[in-house]
């Protein structure tokens, strides 16, 4: 069973190890691939403003936002228009987006917290989107990171198409991509706050099944995830995927959940191994590095610490396995022998990281863990 809640973190070992926990059972639908948590119950989730998910202090990570920024700025002119963030989370995207386009901007999000709330003239509302909501109207409306933790994701699609009028406007979402995860054998990217999943062409279908057109859609963060934007129409897309590509989609899972009992003994193995070099550490505590933990049962017994950059997580402790979570300039200081790095796309980053605290440590990518980088 996995934690309930990835990113929220415990204030004591004991609370973090007693999270709930629920079960992950992948489904595909075969009309439309769709893929699910057919386990899912959403009334185990809390999205409060103890939830923290910001991976905005990476600059790896800023980087990336910024370009995704001044892309929509620029192609859709937003200056003097209005935009809708849905799940803005603590709205650095939104509150990137208006310093950068003058755009009106506002955001709905039930975890965004208040606090220090200054320095911007964003609105937010503390509430789950409403197409009925007088602000829930605009020129673009936005969702990244979003869809994947709705149970019935067409509602979002209906609420936002309710919301945009007819003309100009347009719908831009960002969602992780299925196809990578397969194709990486990317396990650690399977929690249970995921309970949807799509192909790009699922994610499309959705759209265009709902009254949009697709103008843009595209492989982004070095393919993790996908970007579609679309305006609203009033025909209706092409409907079901087609067998032949749900067949070949099934094969896939079959074949990506055949190799997790292998993937997860061997990273047993190889953490226990590790450990009695020396203190390892993941570098990561967001849901990527607490799913991996938990899916090898990773004790502080053999995984001393978590590292991460977020002072928001700094000093808690991971959901279900207990570690501390540390900062990087700690690493030296628990003698640390090895990082394991749950995103290759953060790799130099943090490489750059441990030469700055002057940490001779060895470093393995969860993609590539036969391969050791010194």
């Amino acid at each position: 069973m996995a934690p309930v809640h990835q990113n929220v973190t415990g204030a004591t070992e004991t609370e973090a190890r007693a999270c709930p926990r629920a079960d992950i059972a992948l489904t595909l639908c075969r009309a439309c691939g769709f893929v699910f948590n057919k386990a899912f119950n959403p009334q185990l989730l809390r999205y409060s403003p103890g939830y923290e998910n910001s991976q905005t202090c990476s600059s790896v990570f800023m980087n990336y936002l910024n370009s995704l920024v001044a892309d929509l700025a620029r192609r859709y002119e937003l200056s003097g228009k209005r935009v809708v963030e849905v799940g803005c989370g603590q709205g650095t995207f939104l509150k990137r987006l208006q310093e950068v386009s003058g755009c009106t901007a506002v955001g709905f999000d039930p975890s965004y917290n208040f606090d220090g709330d200054a320095g911007h003239s964003c609105t937010f509302v503390e509430s789950i989107y409403d197409p009925a909501h007088p602000d829930s109207s605009g020129d673009v409306v936005c969702a990244r990171h979003v869809v994947e933790h709705l149970s019935q994701p067409v509602e979002l699609i209906r609420d936002i198409r309710q919301a945009l009028p007819d003309g100009s406007s347009a719908a831009c979402m960002e969602t992780p991509r299925l196809e990578w995860i397969l194709e990486h054998r990317a396990f650690w990217d399977v929690f249970y706050e995921h309970c949807s999943y799509f192909t790009m062409p699922a994610l499309a279908a959705l759209f265009t099944n709902h009254g949009f057109t697709v103008t843009n859609h595209r492989k982004t963060f070095v393919d993790q995830y996908q970007w579609i934007e679309a305006r609203p129409s009033t025909g209706s897309g092409p409907g079901a995927s087609g067998e032949s590509a749900s067949d070949a989609l099934a094969r896939e899972l079959r074949a990506f959940a055949d190799a997790w009992t292998n993937w997860r003994q061997e990273w047993h193995q190889r953490l226990r191994a590790l450990a009695r070099r020396g203190s390892c550490v993941v570098w990561g505590a967001g849901a990527k590095g607490v799913t991996f933990l938990n899916d090898v049962e990773a004790g502080v017994d053999t995984v001393q610490a978590v590292v991460d950059v977020n002072p928001r997580k700094q000093g808690r402790f991971v959901a279900g396995t207990g570690q501390p979570i540390i900062r990087p300039d700690q690493v030296r200081g628990i003698g640390a022998r090895t990082v394991v790095v749950m995103n290759a796309n953060y790799l130099e980053e943090i490489r750059d990281c441990l030469r700055r605290e002057d940490c001779d440590c060895s470093v393995l990518v969860l993609e590539r863990p036969s391969e050791e980088l010194n």
